[in-house]
C-alpha cells in the first residue's frame, strides 16, 4: 500500500511541460518505455492517467475515466506500477533527512546498485560533497534542478557513467521543506558516441585550420605554434587536466573562423581599414559557431570566441574584462601574440626575446593576464623554449616553401 501511495504521488507531482492536446489525438494508442522526457499527469478535474513523451514520440498509455473514483485510482496505480517496473529511468524518493524511501527496478542498471532502501544518501561516498548533494538539498528547499551528462562513478562497479538527472520537490512536509524525487537516465552510450563523433570532428577542424594557415606563407604553422606555446604555458599553471586539454585543442583551431574571411583581407599588406578590420573581427564568432552545436565543445567554442578579448575590456567581440574572459581564452590570447611577435609577418619583422619581454611587461594587465605574463618572463627556460619553438618552425616553414 505504501508503494502504491508513492507511485500515485509520482504520477500526481510530475507536471506536464507541453500541452497534451497537441499530441494526444495522433499518438494516444502508442506504447513505449519511459525515458527522462516522459511525464505523468493526473488531471485535477478528470484524474485520468496519461504517460506522455514530451519529445513528441508517443503517449505511452491512456486510462479512460471510470465512473467509480476508487476503481479509477486503483487501475491508475496498477498501470503506473507496471510502467515504473519497465521504465529505463531510475526513480528514487528521498526523505528530508536523506533516507531513501523508494527505488524502482531500473535504479540498479542506472546507478549500479539497488541495495539502498532505508539508507542515507548523504552518507554515500559518491554523493557526499558532490554536485549531487547540492542539487538534492536545493530540491528539498523547493527548487527543481536538472543535471545534464553528470559524471558519476558507480560505487559497486567502479565504472564511469554519464547521467541526466532531474531533482523534483516531491512532497511538502513542512514550510519550504520537501521530499525529493530523483529521475535519472543513463546517457553513457550517447556520451561515448558523442565523444567519438567529436574527435572525428576535431580532426576535420584541425585539417581546415592547417589549410587556413597555408593560405598565407607568413602564417603557415601559426595554429601549430599557438597550440605548442599554449601547452608550454599550461605546463606551468595549475588547472584541471580536462580543462588543459580543451585549451590545447582550442589553441590549435583558434583561427578556424578565418575560413569565412576573404583572401583580399587576410593577405593584405599593410594596415586594414576600418571596414576591413570590422570584417576580420568576425572570425571569432564564425569560428565559435562551427563548434556551438556540440555540447562537449562549449568551453572550446568559448575560447575561440573570446581569444581576442583584452583584460582592460578593449578587445572584441564583446569587450569582456578581467575574470569575465575564460582563462583558456587568456592563455590563447598571449600565445597568439607571442607567435606574432617572434615571427615574420606581412606587417612586421620578428622581435628578439628582450623586445618581446618588454612588450609583455608593457601590456601586462592591459591586453594580457598579469599572472600569465609573470609565469613567462620569470621563467627563462620557458621563455627561451617559446622563442626557439616559433623561430624553428618559421625556419622550417621557409625551407619547405623553397623546396616546393
Amino acid at each position: 500500500m505504501k508503494i502504491q501511495n508513492i507511485q500515485y504521488k509520482i504520477g500526481y507531482l510530475i507536471r506536464i511541460i507541453i500541452p497534451i492536446s497537441a499530441i494526444f489525438t495522433e499518438l494516444i494508442h502508442n506504447q513505449y518505455n519511459l525515458n527522462l522526457n516522459n511525464i505523468i499527469l493526473i488531471h485535477k478535474e478528470h484524474p485520468s492517467l496519461f504517460f506522455v513523451e514530451i519529445s513528441g514520440l508517443a503517449i505511452i498509455h491512456f486510462i479512460s475515466s471510470l465512473k467509480v473514483k476508487n476503481t479509477r485510482m486503483k487501475n491508475s496505480n496498477d498501470k503506473l506500477s507496471k510502467v515504473l517496473k519497465k521504465s529505463i529511468c531510475s526513480f528514487i524518493i528521498i526523505d528530508l533527512d536523506g533516507t531513501i524511501e523508494y527505488i524502482n527496478y531500473a535504479t540498479k542498471a542506472v546507478y549500479g546498485s539497488e541495495k539502498t532502501i532505508n539508507k542515507n544518501i548523504f552518507n554515500f561516498a559518491t554523493v557526499k560533497g558532490t554536485k549531487l548533494e547540492e542539487c538534492i538539498r536545493l530540491a528539498m528547499s523547493g527548487k527543481q534542478v536538472d543535471l545534464k551528462m553528470y559524471k558519476h562513478i558507480s560505487a559497486t562497479k567502479n565504472d564511469i557513467r554519464y547521467l541526466d538527472i532531474t531533482f523534483i520537490p516531491f512532497e511538502k512536509i513542512t514550510e519550504n521543506k520537501y521530499k525529493v524525487l530523483l529521475v535519472s537516465e543513463n546517457k553513457t552510450n550517447e556520451k561515448e558516441y558523442e565523444e567519438k563523433l567529436g574527435k572525428s570532428f576535431i580532426k576535420t577542424i584541425n585539417a581546415f585550420a592547417k589549410a587556413m594557415d597555408a593560405r598565407d606563407k607568413y602564417t603557415s604553422n601559426h595554429s601549430h605554434n599557438v597550440k605548442m606555446i599554449s601547452q608550454l604555458i599550461l605546463s606551468n599553471m595549475k588547472l584541471p587536466e580536462e580543462e588543459i586539454q580543451d585549451i590545447i585543442i582550442a589553441a590549435g583551431i583558434h583561427d578556424i573562423g578565418k575560413i569565412g574571411i576573404t583572401d583580399i583581407i587576410l593577405k593584405k599588406e599593410g594596415c586594414l581599414n576600418e571596414e576591413e578590420f570590422r570584417l576580420m573581427k568576425k572570425h571569432t564568432t564564425i569560428g565559435a559557431s562551427l563548434l556551438s552545436e556540440f555540447d562537449n565543445f562549449k568551453y572550446i567554442s568559448d575560447i575561440i570566441l573570446h581569444h581576442h578579448e583584452r583584460i582592460d575590456g578593449q578587445g572584441y567581440p564583446y569587450g569582456l574584462k578581467g575574470e569575465d574572459i575564460p582563462i583558456g581564452a587568456q592563455v590563447v590570447c598571449i600565445a597568439d601574440a607571442l607567435d606574432a611577435m617572434f615571427s615574420k609577418r606581412v606587417y612586421s619583422e620578428p622581435l628578439d626575446i628582450e623586445q618581446v619581454r618588454k612588450e609583455l611587461i608593457n601590456n601586462s594587465g592591459k591586453q594580457f593576464n598579469a599572472e600569465i605574463v609573470n609565469i613567462i618572463i620569470n621563467n627563462d627556460k620557458l621563455f627561451k623554449e617559446i622563442a626557439y619553438l616559433t623561430q624553428e618552425n618559421t625556419y622550417n616553414m621557409k625551407d619547405s616553401i623553397i623546396t616546393k
